[in-house]
This record gives C-alpha cells, sequence and structure tokens, in this order.
C-alpha cells in the first residue's frame, strides 16, 4: 500500500519528510536535508506540526556543530519547551500523586515518558498534555475525582461521562484553571476496548520516576506499538512527529523485544498500520528492524475489514460523506469480535446510543441532530467573525 504524502493522509509531506531528515539524519545527510528546509523556517504558512519538531531540530544540529545563524535563533523555542515541560512534568507529579492517594492506579502514556526515557531531554518534544491511564474498572472514580477536585471536561463528546459511556469509549480530556490539559485514558488504544484489552499493557508496564512520584508506564515495545498505531490515523494537526518518537524509542532500547511487539500487533488484529509504519522507517530513515520480525509481520494475513477500517483512517474523513461515523462501526465491530458476537447493524445503533447516553433511537436522533445544529452554528460563526453561542 503506497503512502499518499499530499497532506490528505496521514503519512509526512515531501516538506515535512525533509524537515525529519533534518532532525533525524547525521553528517552530511543531516547538513544537505536542512540547507535545503531551511527556507520553510521563516515562513508565515509554515505548519503546527511542523513546528513542534523544531527543538528536536535544533538540538540534532548544533550536536554536530552545522554552524547557521539560523540554527541559533532556535534556541529560544527550545528553552520554551525546555520550561514549559518541567512545569507541566511538576504538574503531573501532583496529578498522580493525588490519584495515588485516593488509591487509583495510574500509568503513564505518549509524551511524559517518551521525554523521560527516551528522548532524555526536557526541551526537544513538546508536550499539549498529560496522558495518564487508569485500570477500567476505576475509570468512573477517577473521572469524580478529577471532578471534585477543580477539573472540567475539555472536550464536548459526550456531554455526559456516563457508565455507559467508560464501557464503550477509551478516553475522555480534562482541563484545570491554569489551561493544563489531562487526557485520561481508561484503554489504552480506542480500537481494544473490550474487558481484557489492557491486561498485558498493565502486566508489561516498569516503573518510571515523575518529579519524586513513582508511576508505570508502557514497556518499550508496548509504547513503539502505540506511538505508531497512534501516529498512522490521519488527524486535522498531521501527526508526523511518530517517526521521530519511533526512532527515539528504537534507537533508546538496544534490548527492545521484537516479538512481543509482533505478537501484541497480532493479538490486538494491529498488523496492517504496524507493517506500515515498520517499512516506513527502515526505507526512509533506516530503522534497525530485524529482518525477521519485518517479514513476520509483512507477510501475516490481514481481514479484508482490517484493510477498509486502515484505508479509512488515515484519509481526511471529514470529505467522506458519513465522516466519523465508520470509524464507531470499526471500533464496535472489533469490540463484538473480542466478545465473541457478531456485529450487526441493530447492534452498533445501541452502541452508538450507549456512547452518547440515550436510552432509544429517538433520542439518539435527537442528540445526533442537536450536535450537528451546534457544529453547524459554531463554524458559521468562527467563518464571519461573530460572536460563539454556547
Amino acid at each position: 500500500m503506497k503512502p499518499r504524502a499530499d497532506g490528505s493522509s496521514c503519512w509526512p509531506t515531501p516538506q515535512q519528510k525533509l524537515l525529519l531528515r533534518a532532525t533525524l539524519a547525521r553528517g552530511d545527510e543531516a547538513r544537505a536535508a536542512w540547507t535545503e528546509w531551511k527556507p520553510a523556517l521563516h515562513r508565515c504558512d509554515l505548519d503546527l506540526a511542523s513546528k513542534r519538531m523544531l527543538p528536536l531540530l535544533y538540538r540534532n544540529l548544533r550536536s554536530q556543530d552545522i554552524a547557521d545563524p539560523a540554527i541559533d535563533g532556535l534556541k529560544d523555542i527550545y528553552r520554551t519547551y525546555w520550561s514549559t515541560n518541567q512545569m507541566l512534568l511538576r504538574r503531573a507529579a501532583d496529578i498522580l500523586r493525588d490519584f495515588h492517594a485516593a488509591g487509583i492506579e495510574t500509568l503513564i502514556l505518549k509524551g511524559a515518558p517518551l521525554v523521560l526515557l527516551y528522548y532524555r531531554d526536557y526541551g526537544v518534544r513538546p508536550m499539549a498534555d498529560i496522558d495518564v491511564l487508569v485500570p477500567a474498572a476505576q475509570a468512573l472514580k477517577a473521572i469524580e475525582f478529577m471532578t471534585v477536585t477543580g477539573w472540567t471536561r475539555a472536550d464536548a463528546w459526550p456531554e455526559i461521562l456516563h457508565d455507559s459511556y467508560i464501557l464503550t469509549g477509551h478516553a475522555a480530556c480534562f482541563v484545570d484553571r491554569a489551561g493544563r490539559q489531562v487526557d485520561l485514558h481508561w484503554h489504552v488504544m480506542p480500537e481494544c476496548c473490550d474487558d481484557d484489552a489492557d491486561l498485558s499493557f498493565w502486566g508489561g508496564a516498569f516503573a518510571v520516576d515523575v518529579h519524586g512520584v513513582r508511576t508505570l508506564t508502557l514497556n518499550s515495545s508496548d509504547h513503539l506499538l502505540h506511538v505508531c498505531v497512534h501516529g498512522l490515523r490521519w488527524e486535522p494537526l498531521a501527526p508526523f512527529r511518530w517517526v521521530a518518537d519511533a526512532m527515539a524509542i528504537i534507537n533508546a532500547d538496544a534490548a527492545l523485544d521484537w516479538e512481543r511487539l509482533a505478537a501484541q500487533a497480532h493479538a490486538r488484529r494491529l498488523v496492517l498500520p504496524m507493517k506500515e509504519a515498520l517499512r516506513y522507517l527502515v526505507d526512509e530513515f533506516g530503522a534497525p528492524v530485524p529482518d525477521g520480525v519485518l517479514r513476520e509481520i509483512e507477510s501475516a494475513p490481514t481481514a479484508w475489514i482490517d484493510r477498509v477500517e486502515y484505508r479509512y483512517k488515515t484519509v481526511d474523513y471529514r470529505k467522506k460523506s458519513l465522516g466519523y461515523l465508520p470509524v464507531h462501526w470499526f471500533n464496535y465491530r472489533r469490540r463484538e469480535s473480542a466478545a465473541g458476537s457478531k456485529a450487526s447493524v441493530a447492534g452498533f445503533v445501541k452502541y452508538v446510543e450507549r456512547l452518547c447516553g440515550v436510552e432509544h433511537l429517538p433520542a439518539l436522533i435527537a442528540y445526533a441532530t442537536g450536535r450537528r445544529l451546534r457544529r453547524f452554528r459554531l463554524s458559521k460563526d468562527a467563518a464571519g467573525g461573530g460572536v460563539r453561542t454556547p
């Protein structure tokens, strides 16, 4: 399957790939990529995803003594993120400490462990939020705890975090008065939300220290799986920094358990995104993936529905007539399959009702219509410069 790199998919555009080369390569290759990409640095239309790569670009070029006044200009960006990440991780430590005091187990995901364990530099990997996983059995307790300690919802899906949503969803976003954000997860991946989905993640986790607070994080194999699968989804903000994150994990852990990675991908029916990600890392950035592991993953058969799901998730679904609805269908179908049940239209309607917190089809139609009208009104206000209506 040939990656699309035209900005309408999850893959880096040619300009973004050039930035990645300048950020990850060494010697003449890094210098040549930097020289070619540098004019984009001062363009007013430089995308936010590329801007998030600038601190790592700064460290890579400076570590190789590549001289250029423009590189020195990136130092302030690096320092800003160094300070911001320090404060965010201190806040993370407070949150983890509070959870533990309330008897809630925690495991950190994504940015925080990447900074602490793989990049090992507070300044190179910008973080917009803190991702904390709690056991699914403690999800409602964790949500209630955050609510009573001053955190408010930062997203609008669904409006109420009810029991049935916890049984079908995987995460919710909260924000504090200072604007700092926490993504609270009770499942690591939205594709895997059955009752036993995260047992192997918790079982393979190891301890990490976050500013004096002991918590858990995924082992490097599971973290690489998470980074790659999460990265190979289309997002409005291009998620191409998954390439740098994956290379950081691979390069930092010489003892990475590749067999576990392959087994986890098979068990979770995520072979296709893992295969595409590893092949891209090997071909474009020389990732030292063992040939045997790559052959094993690439030769594994994939179901037709998994191929359809992968293709849909890696392109701009906003341009599709059904929007995000098929993603809910794919997740529902996976959940039914894990339970040994057969997917059906009636079952899917019930699944969506549980996600939305309604009890019958007319209420679901009213809920969906209301959300669509609110989105339309907000987009119209934004386009016209008007006042947003709550």
